[in-house]
């Protein structure tokens, strides 16, 4: 490794920056994903997007992204995910699992954080201000079956909703933990 030339970036971007090999154009758009600062390729001719840890998948491409985040920026990657979704795209290349040649995993992720955030919401709205009891108002369920068809959603998708919960609670309280 210390024989390797370190080439450090010295171009910055904000939205999208566009390069070009050719008449073949390089999109990069930044997002947010597991990161804050996250960026995805998008090839337009091509139909591809490169998506990094904005969109993650099992390896076997079942159930839901394997984690979430280590900040509680759940909604900005919401956000991420809807922009992504507005792209004209026929093969999805997740950060893990396999490639995707239709939108079902995203547009079914999509649903699964908004429903999470909405519910979130939702229970405190109605004065549930602990932790335990805001999570307890969740139930995605119905989303989660989508995620493995022909079976119940199992503990390892209730574990991440939960984890998901607890997020986008700390991201309503701006990060203050009851």
């Amino acid at each position: 490794m210390a024989e390797i030339p370190h080439v450090l970036p010295d171009v910055a971007f904000d939205g999208s920056l566009s390069l070009w090999s050719g008449g073949r154009e390089l999109r990069l758009l930044t997002a947010t994903g597991d990161a804050s600062g996250s960026a995805v390729l998008y090839l337009p001719a091509e139909k591809i997007l490169v998506t990094g840890d904005v969109l993650v998948s099992p390896e076997d491409g079942n159930g839901p992204p394997p984690w979430t985040t280590n900040s509680y920026a759940i909604s900005p990657w919401l956000a991420s995910l809807r922009r992504l979704a507005a792209l004209d795209v026929k093969v999805i290349v997740p950060g893990q699992g396999p490639a995707m040649h239709d939108r079902t995993y995203l547009e079914r992720t999509i649903d699964l954080y908004a429903a999470v955030l909405d519910q979130v919401h939702a229970a405190l709205e109605r004065g549930l201000f602990e932790l335990e009891d805001v999570q307890a108002a969740v139930n995605v369920d119905e989303i989660g079956k989508g995620y493995t068809p022909g079976r119940a959603p199992g503990e390892a998708f209730h574990r991440w909703v939960s984890i998901l919960s607890r997020k986008a609670y700390q991201e309503a309280l701006d990060g203050v933990m009851r």
